[in-house]
């Protein structure tokens, strides 16, 4: 899965001081789905809670150490269980 998958799904690319890729899609009530470091043994994906000033009440969902890469197949599942009525 590349960059212009995420971008078609959705995500939109947050810029970051330390070059890692990171997307976040908003998923309502002030919450997004943020994929970090895409692509590389650091990825994780989590849902975050912002606020006026930060993000709070994380909650991972996936990270790479335990699940390996993210693929279109899997994020397709997670976004189709978020995106439930």
């Amino acid at each position: 899965m590349n960059k212009s998958t995420l971008l078609e799904k959705g995500f939109k690319e947050v810029p970051n001081e330390i070059g890692n890729a990171r997307f976040t899609l908003d998923i309502g009530l002030d919450r997004s789905l943020t994929i970090r470091c895409f692509g590389t043994t650091n990825e994780s994906m989590f849902i975050d809670q912002k606020d006026k000033y930060s993000s709070i009440n994380f909650v991972c969902l996936r990270e790479w150490a335990y699940d390996g890469l993210l693929t279109e197949e899997k994020l397709d599942l997670i976004l189709s269980f978020l995106r439930k009525p």
